[in-house]
């Protein structure tokens, strides 16, 4: 048990980014912390999920894993109705962009909405909470909760949602994909950076872990640092911990039914 440990109030420091409630309850009572990704969720789902984790966790610690980007088209356009933000962004695309996609789609024999389905949430239809207005509606409904770990999946949150975490008694964690990222907000009050490296699918840069860890560490001093990207086992653990950080984040689990072999049982050949 280290420092982060004990400020967490868990046993080990592995931290398990999750989309799936089951696994994310399944690491909190097994003494790491479980990590929820609500970006996908409405206002409404992420009630019910924290609901079922507070009834489901046995009382461990757990957080939640949103996306507050500092930069948006509806924040800088002035479009704050979350519940038309979807269908204004859309009214933005240019008929160009439109008619080379149809183009492109038919080429390639994908099939094309007629328009009758409802928008639904969920990967592949785009995610509502990438936006700040339906994102400050996400947030509104996990701050209803109590979460020991909030995290903003790309790069720190503003000021005044930080501010607000630690009012409510939870740490904030912030994903970033390069010492740069971290260097913005040092000083802000991010309890946690979370080095999110090229192997974690590239989603916030193209620094592998070797080189990323070691280099935020050194940039973010006294603040604790998570690797994730490219950990799955034991050993990967250990060698990320070498390298200055104090826990880890492995390999995203709970993938969605259905997913081929090939995804759940890749590994570095396949």
């Amino acid at each position: 048990m280290n420092q982060l440990c004990r400020d967490f109030g868990i046993e080990y420091p592995v931290f398990a980014f999750s989309h799936c409630r089951d696994v994310v309850a399944a690491v909190s009572r097994g003494g790491g912390m479980g990590v929820l990704g609500v970006v996908a969720m409405s206002p409404e789902e992420i009630d019910i999920e924290l609901t079922w984790l507070e009834e489901h966790c046995g009382g461990a610690p757990f957080g939640v894993d949103v996306v507050m980007p500092a930069k948006t088209v509806d924040r800088e356009q002035g479009l704050g109705d979350s519940a038309s933000v979807i269908e204004d962004l859309t009214a933005l695309i240019p008929p160009g962009h439109r008619e080379f996609a149809e183009r492109l789609m038919e080429k390639h024999g994908v099939p094309r909405s007629d328009g009758s389905e409802p928008y639904r949430f969920g990967h592949g239809h785009g995610a509502p909470g990438l936006t700040a207005a339906y994102g400050k509606a996400q947030l509104e409904a996990v701050f209803t909760h109590r979460n020991t770990f909030l995290v903003s999946a790309l790069g720190a949150p503003p000021k005044e949602v930080i501010d607000r975490a630690h009012a409510e008694g939870a740490r904030v964690g912030a994903m970033v994909g390069k010492p740069e990222h971290a260097l913005k907000s040092l000083g802000d009050g991010v309890d946690v950076y979370i080095c999110q490296s090229y192997e974690a699918a590239a989603h916030t840069g193209e620094i592998g872990s070797m080189v990323l860890v070691p280099d935020v560490v050194d940039v973010v001093g006294d603040v604790p640092v998570l690797a994730a990207g490219g950990i799955g086992s034991g050993r990967q653990m250990a060698a990320a911990m070498a390298l200055g950080a104090q826990g880890c984040g492995p390999a995203r689990s709970g993938s969605p039914p259905g997913s081929p072999p090939p995804i759940r049982g890749s590994s570095s050949t396949c």
